[in-house]
């Protein structure tokens, strides 16, 4: 058997009984791999399961109890209950994943916005409300992507719905309106990622330089972080502003993917540029130890290390807009677990004055971002380990 099939027994063993009928991993024991399989699949560049999902889920083929047809949502909210939370995340990123891949095989536009309301009602299961509102935009951008095959998507799908208790109708249909006139600067059935669209709603001049990248291409369909830091890391242009509006925007996603964080949009005044406000407030998947508040979200996209004089900006910036914390995203490299910066312990103690007037402030770099697109915590445990060191030192 090769690979490719392998990998899809490995995944369908999980789900299919002996006699083809539904079957739910339990807690323990080889169940506990679902993750790990979950992983390989999603790294590899073939969607090699969607032809399976897309007939559990459309035609009905797996079923359950009393003859009932078992979707793929079905599967991710039964594993949550015994336990395997990251387990049912993985099913239903593995489902968006699907899709995702097929229209970069076929490069024709399929139906995204289904799999990302699935992730939504996950995270509203799970109790986090703020990825739960991330992953209903995306689902709200998808009605509007698939509204030319089904026109009923007009007034929005179950994605709306579940924007309901973070913000008004007349609210959604605006920013919706912002969408659909986006996507008509593309051909119908040209297939996009869903996220751009979600991000330059951040940004407004310079939501051109998101759109630029938004179509899905390439034999492997990555996710839409990973294209942007692609985009950044692959320029050969110098502090451009299409450079630093992808990373920012890469570094946005990544951190609204990220249970507990709420990005709300760049700012900026006649003298200053602010990157991107962001609203930090604990739920279960989350509780870093900072303080719930506001935030500030800047990323240097300067292959140069970060000077102590840069954070030092950073956080007078940080303080004259009265926010709790500040985190800043860095290209350049770690050493040590610390950001090079050209006098890391400068660098420290900066960090440390600043946490005598009440503010935090948290660094990453580009290699923290790599790969966390589809996990469940997201950027969670970078920002808790940088949280700790930089408020209790460094492990013994």
């Amino acid at each position: 058997m090769n690979v490719i099939g392998r990998l899809r027994n490995e995944f369908k063993v999980f789900f299919v009984g002996p006699e083809g009928q539904l079957q739910l991993p339990g807690n323990v024991g080889s169940s506990r791999t679902i993750v790990p399989v979950c992983r390989r699949i999603l790294q590899h560049s073939e969607p090699l399961l969607y032809a399976t999902l897309t007939d559990w889920d459309e035609k009905g083929t797996l079923k359950r109890g009393k003859n009932q047809p078992a979707k793929v949502l079905d599967l991710a909210t039964a594993l949550q209950p015994v336990g395997q939370w990251e387990g049912a995340w993985a099913v239903s990123q593995l489902h968006y994943d699907q899709l995702l891949k097929e229209e970069a095989r076929t490069r024709c536009r399929l139906h995204k916005g289904d799999p990302a309301c699935g992730l939504a009602i996950l995270a509203r299961d799970l109790d986090s409300p703020f990825l739960c509102r991330n992953f209903a935009l995306l689902s709200s951008a998808g009605d509007v992507y698939w509204e030319h095959k089904d026109p009923t998507l007009g007034v929005g799908g179950f994605g709306p719905t579940l924007l309901e208790q973070f913000e008004s109708n007349a609210h959604q249909q605006k920013w919706r309106g912002r969408v659909r006139t986006a996507m008509q600067q593309y051909a119908k059935g040209t297939p996009l990622h869903l996220e751009a669209f979600v991000a330059a709603g951040w940004f407004e001049s310079h939501a051109k330089h998101i759109y630029e990248v938004a179509e899905v291409k390439g034999k492997y369909g990555k996710p839409f972080a990973e294209v942007l830091l692609d985009a950044v890391e692959n320029s050969a242009a110098v502090n451009s502003t299409a450079t630093g509006t992808q990373f920012e925007a890469a570094s946005g996603l990544l951190l609204a993917s990220t249970p507990g964080f709420e990005v709300d949009s760049a700012r900026k005044t006649a003298d200053e540029q602010i990157d991107l406000v962001v609203r930090y407030v604990p739920d279960k998947l989350s509780d870093l130890g900072l303080e719930p508040g506001f935030g500030l979200l800047e990323s240097k996209s300067s292959k140069k290390p970060v000077g102590v004089s840069e954070l030092r900006d950073f956080g007078s910036k940080c303080l004259f807009h009265r926010v709790r914390f500040g985190i800043l995203v860095a290209r350049a490299g770690v050493t040590k677990g610390l950001v090079r910066f050209a006098e890391p312990r400068n660098a420290e103690l900066v960090r440390r004055r600043f946490q005598v007037d009440g503010l935090t402030l948290l660094v990453l770099d580009i290699s923290h971002l790599r790969g966390k697109s589809q996990e469940l915590r997201g950027l969670q445990d970078d920002l808790r380990a940088d949280y700790r060191r930089l408020v209790f030192g460094e492990v013994a």
